[in-house]
Order: C-alpha cells, then sequence, then structure tokens
C-alpha cells in the first residue's frame, strides 16, 4: 500500500459487507481482506496486480482466486480485469480517504496525481464517476481507455440475476 497501512473498520467482519462476503465463503473473504491490505493496493481502490502473485500470496490456486473474484464482483465489493490486471475497490478510497473530501485536503493532491495515471485502467471511469463529485475532482481527469463493465454475472448463482450487480455494502 502507499502509505504503509489501511484502515479496516472492526465492522468489515460483522457488518453488512461481512456478513455477505462470509455468506460468499471462505475463499471470498480470503481474497476481500487482501485487496484491502496487500502490499500492491492503492488507498484509491484502484491498483494493477497479477493473479498468479495474488494467488502465491493468499495461498489460493487460480481457480479459487477467479471464483471468489466473481462471487467478490456479485455483490459489488471487487473487480478484477484479466486483460489489464486491475483490481478495484470501488468503497475503498471512501473508507480511507473519507466520503468527501475538500480542496484544502492535503491528500487531494496524491489522489489526484494518482487519478492521472489510472486514466488508462479498465475501471476508472466507474471510480471516476464514484468520486469526482465527493472529491471535487477536476473534470480534466475524464477516462482515457476503453472502460469495462462492473459486472460478471455467475449462471450458477441463483441468488443474484445474471448481470445485476448489487450497490457496495459498506
Amino acid at each position: 500500500m502507499a502509505n504503509g497501512y489501511a484502515r479496516i473498520m472492526p465492522e468489515f467482519w460483522s457488518g453488512a459487507t461481512g456478513i455477505e462476503i462470509k455468506k460468499r465463503g471462505k475463499d471470498a473473504r480470503i481474497l476481500a481482506m487482501y485487496v484491502l491490505t496487500c502490499k500492491y493496493s492503492s488507498p484509491t481502490g484502484l491498483y494493477n496486480i497479477p493473479l498468479p502473485l495474488l494467488s502465491h500470496e493468499t495461498g489460493l490456486n487460480l481457480e479459487e482466486v477467479r471464483r471468489a473474484f466473481d462471487e467478490l464482483s456479485m455483490i459489488g465489493f471487487a473487480y478484477y480485469d484479466d486483460d489489464s490486471e486491475c483490481v478495484y475497490v470501488p468503497a475503498m478510497a471512501h473508507y480511507q480517504f473519507g466520503p468527501t473530501m475538500s480542496d484544502g485536503d492535503k491528500r487531494k493532491r496524491w489522489v489526484v496525481s494518482e487519478a492521472s495515471k489510472m486514466r488508462l485502467l479498465p475501471f476508472y471511469g466507474h471510480w471516476f464517476e464514484r468520486y469526482v463529485e465527493p472529491y471535487n475532482l477536476p473534470k480534466t481527469l475524464t477516462p482515457q481507455g476503453q472502460q469495462k463493465p462492473l459486472t460478471k454475472p455467475l449462471q450458477s448463482n441463483p441468488e443474484v440475476p445474471s448481470g445485476k450487480v448489487m450497490e457496495p455494502l459498506f
């Protein structure tokens, strides 16, 4: 992580998000905690990491990692794009920086700098749309690359209709 620590709320385990992740199984819990705390993550919630490295560090095999990402994406917690090796945790910036950021916030300069580096990532458009207003980001930071949808339907999951993505729970 860029700043050497990650802020994890105790409610992660007992709140609505934690309960939903727990329903998704042990692998989803391991992966959820990993994407929040690994040394490659970014407080913005948007970063690159190859699946083999993720697999190695979590102890999950590649198939378990893929299934866990499918489960986490169905509840809107985390997404992975194979082509760009990009992870997106939609609510991460909210929990690392807070729900809003003023122009006088000393962290804003860093967030703007990071955003300018992320513009080609496939989930950046979703990140920008979510944080442009609450963080008062410059409109010039619009996405530049091909954007990916935030859904990866699981035909085997009867609880979530195919193609539907739940709003992030935390």
